[in-house]
């Protein structure tokens, strides 16, 4: 009996031992080799300096995760912790065992609204002890993928507003829904983002660039954005106007009732709405449906297809969508020239779930032009509607209907013998029209647009999108000008329509974010399929000749050419409809993060161009490739990023009508960029600045002869530099300046006179500079902006050294801003600067407009 009590009592006491040194060896310093290790590595130095075990299956990659330990002298619990921390592994200790799994990853959908149950836009969401983050929409809605399962805390912050914090548990491959609730009210969020500024001029973060969530500094491409805060300040009424804000843009209204900027010496047009084609080359495109314009700068197709960029770039419109929160905001502007527009701006929740979303935008406008002729009477009705179906699946369907009448640009021809210098030297006053109201433009379009999200799993998403787009003129009156001598001119007209245009896209986009090691990966896939078809009718001067000529030095203001002296002098063209076309396209881009500092994009774009035979037009078929390859590397993290690129363009052309009457079929342009930049983003995103220098250079270019002909026979070379700064330094302050050089020039043709010229239409220097503050002091709400636009000279003609003059433009406003109403006034061309567009129509003197709205 003693021998078997003291056999049992020696083993308590190994026991009791054993299970103490276990405790203290937990707690206890060891060494490791050094402060970086893998995690197989921290494994093994475990299992060999204090005793422990490690239990796993199919840990894949993350045995090779780097770990930074805080000390090399520490102890197994700290390094566990940091293990924890720093890579996406779950460890379950039970004594020196330790089990080791993958952590499960969820998804989070949440919604910020203020106190008084508004949404908040523009709030900080981030994940604690997490690089993960994001920022609320219009609705206040945000959404964070790849959240690891487990107990989280997520903060919403706004600066000058108290952060709120919420703590929820994520399922791995489930959805959490969390509403977070600000401490502040709708009124009092106004004034901090509204009346004293706000960072959003700053924001340039957009799924649309590059058809995937991807912050500016993470992006190699050049973009502008230009949001509500802009568009507010400045009482813009007019797309053309708004889109002076982006660097290096000056307006072109083209004669057939469509209008381009300048994008890096090319024309590019505002042809995509929220990321698809929008046929807008004979119609408006209003302002009262727009939540902000991008424009994307350098070539694009391989991502946006030739059917929607130029080699310049891509305007992208974003349209408005619906939220959570019922509101109704209704404002009417009046102006010289007897200028009134009606807005309406309506939103309501259809269902006690919020799942069912509406919003109505309507615009009625009317102005007279400030010549003797000339009008503008237009409308448009924009409903949009969002389906929630659950938390995978969203439907958003809305449609854009416009429509009108108004007069024409002329279309200005200056002949050598007119011994004309630049548009200054026509002898016609500034506010002569030689047409008179009766010739006039009678258009309509519809637009209709539909996109399906659905996440697929987490980090993993299927969007659908489909467009229509419906454009008809019923006439379309052209005028145009041509100048002989110092004295004369000659009129004429061509009438346009019926006029039938139906352009349909369908697009599939597949984006997922996903790890190979080290690597972070955020993929694109996706599929388009777009088709054209038109049906035209036209009618010239008979024997192709002029209406009149007309001797300006007997009479500064002609008797204008009516309706009834056109169509006693039309022949009619035979219609005909214009080929068919068919696009079929196919992309992907990756974008991989190494280190969170280096991106590197690499994207590519298969296409198959159909253009189906009609009449005595042949059918053309054409397959191309469209490479993008980008980099960028984060000087500071966050903050500064030196970036290049290389990106491929092409353009499929349209038909071009020669001044004959035939009709020449131009081949396919192709075109390459390369570029090297730096964007900063500065001082907690308060300053957003971006420096790049670029090269675009065509093979085939077309060109105009000295008599209007189209000929394709050019090698073009277009270098220059860009610099944009967007800030908001100070609370109330916004700032938006840019300045753009371009020498855009033919380095081969046949015809050698306009080999190193300048193309036509195309300034060298162009500046835009815009400043407005609201006041932060007793009279909450008020404020002023000031700003201006300068542009270069810019040849007429390549051939030619007439020019349109350089300008400046200087503007103004001041508003009074609060909760539940606006007033502003708009003083546009405060020197009443005389200057013309690029297409040498004369433009608005000083004029000056008002706005009222009220919201509810």
């Amino acid at each position: 009996m003693p021998i078997l009590f003291k056999k049992y009592f020696f083993l308590l006491l190994m026991i009791v031992a054993v299970s103490a040194t276990a405790q203290v060896n937990d707690k206890e310093p060891i060494q490791l080799s050094k402060n970086t290790l893998t995690v197989g590595e921290i494994f093994k130095e475990l299992e060999q300096k204090a005793g422990y075990s490690f239990v796993y299956t199919r840990l894949g990659k993350q045995l090779e995760k780097i770990i930074g330990l805080s000390s090399t002298n520490t102890n197994p619990e700290k390094v566990l912790n940091e293990i924890a921390a720093q890579s996406e592994l779950k460890l379950t200790r039970n004594g020196k065992q330790v089990a080791v799994q993958l952590v499960g990853k969820g998804k989070i959908k949440g919604k910020v609204s203020t106190s008084d149950g508004q949404p908040a836009q523009g709030v900080s969401i981030t994940v604690s002890n997490s690089m993960r983050g994001t920022s609320t929409n219009a609705e206040g809605e945000f959404e964070l993928n790849g959240i690891n399962e487990g107990t989280q805390t997520i903060s919403a912050s706004y600066t000058g507003l108290a952060t709120q914090q919420v703590t929820v548990t994520i399922s791995s491959g489930h959805t959490t829904a969390i509403a977070i609730v600000l401490q502040e009210d709708a009124n009092t969020l106004e004034e901090v983002i509204v009346n004293f500024g706000s960072p959003k001029i700053t924001n340039k973060q957009t799924e649309y660039v590059a058809r995937m969530p991807l912050k500016n500094l993470e992006n190699p491409q050049v973009y502008s954005v230009i949001g509500q805060p802009i568009l507010r300040a400045q009482v813009a009424t007019d797309v053309r106007e708004a889109l002076r804000n982006a660097t290096g843009a000056v307006v072109a209204n083209f004669p057939s009732g469509g209008f381009s900027i300048t994008t890096r010496g090319f024309a590019t047009g505002a042809s995509s709405r929220n990321g698809m084609e929008m046929n807008s080359g004979r119609s408006t495109v209003d302002l009262g449906n727009v939540e902000r314009i991008e424009v994307l700068k350098g070539p694009s197709g391989t991502l946006f297809g030739a059917d929607v960029s130029s080699f310049g770039g891509v305007v992208n419109i974003v349209t408005k969508k619906p939220f959570e929160t019922n509101r109704t905001e209704i404002g009417y502007t009046a102006g010289s020239f007897n200028q009134h527009r009606l807005t309406a701006d309506v939103n309501t929740v259809l269902n006690q779930e919020k799942t069912v979303l509406l919003r109505l935008n309507g615009v009625f406008s009317r102005r007279n032009s400030f010549q003797n002729y000339g009008f503008a009477n237009e409308y448009q009705v924009a409903p949009s509607l969002t389906y929630k179906v659950n938390n995978r699946l969203n439907i958003l369907l809305d449609a854009e209907l416009t429509g009108g009448r108004r007069t024409l640009a002329s279309l200005n021809y200056i002949l050598p013998s007119s011994g004309f210098a630049s548009t200054k030297d026509i002898p016609l006053e500034h506010k002569a029209n030689l047409f008179n109201n009766e010739l006039d433009s009678k258009t309509n379009s519809t637009r209709l647009f539909t996109q399906i999200s659905y996440d697929i799993a987490p980090n993993w998403k299927s969007t659908t999108l489909f467009a229509y787009a419906l454009q008809n003129v019923e006439r379309n009156y052209q005028p145009g000008l041509t100048w002989f001598s110092p004295t004369e001119a000659a009129r004429d007209t061509w009438v346009y329509g019926p006029i039938t245009e139906n352009v349909t896209s369908i697009q599939q986009n597949f984006t997922g974010e996903f790890s190979t090691g080290l690597l972070k990966h955020k993929l694109l896939v996706g599929a388009n399929y777009r088709t054209f078809s038109t049906q035209f009718q036209y009618a010239y001067m008979r024997d192709w000749g002029y209406l009149d000529t007309v001797d300006i030095s007997q009479n500064k203001f002609p008797d204008p050419v009516t309706k009834g002296m056109v169509d006693a002098n039309l022949e009619v063209g035979s219609g005909y409809g214009s080929p068919s076309y068919e696009t079929v396209g196919v992309y992907a881009s990756d974008v991989i993060s190494i280190a969170e500092r280096l991106y590197t994009m690499l994207s590519l774009r298969l296409d198959r161009y159909q253009r189906k035979p009609v009449g005595t037009w042949e059918g053309f078929k054409q397959t191309s490739l469209s490479p993008k390859l980008g980099l960028v590397y984060q000087v500071i993290k966050d903050q500064v990023a030196l970036f290049g690129n290389y990106m491929n363009g092409f353009r499929n052309q349209a038909p071009i009508t020669q001044p004959g009457g035939s009709v020449f079929m131009p081949d396919p342009m192709y075109a390459v960029q390369t570029e090297f930049g730096v964007k900063i983003e500065a001082a907690q995103k308060k300053a957003n600045i971006t420096l790049s220098y670029y090269r675009i250079a065509i093979d085939n270019a077309i060109r105009y002869a000295t008599d209007n002909t189209a000929i394709q026979d050019g090698k073009q070379l277009s270098t220059g530099f860009e610099a944009e700064v967007t800030a908001n330094p100070i609370a109330g302050l916004n700032i938006i300046a840019g300045y753009a050089y371009n020498s855009n020039k033919f380095t081969k043709a046949t015809d050698e006179a306009v080999i190193g010229k300048q193309v036509a239409s195309m300034p060298k220097n162009v500046g835009n500079f815009w400043l407005n503050y609201t006041l932060q002091g007793a009279v909450k709400g008020l404020g002023f902006g000031f700003g201006g636009n300068y542009s270069d000279k810019a040849p007429y003609f390549s051939w030619s050294e007439f020019v349109t003059p350089a300008y400046t433009l200087i503007d103004a406003t001041v508003y009074y801003e609060q909760t539940r109403f606006r007033a502003a006034l708009k003083f546009n061309n405060l020197t009443n600067q005389k200057y013309w567009d690029l297409m040498g129509n004369p433009q608005m003197p000083l004029n000056i407009s008002g706005n009222l709205t009220l919201r509810f």
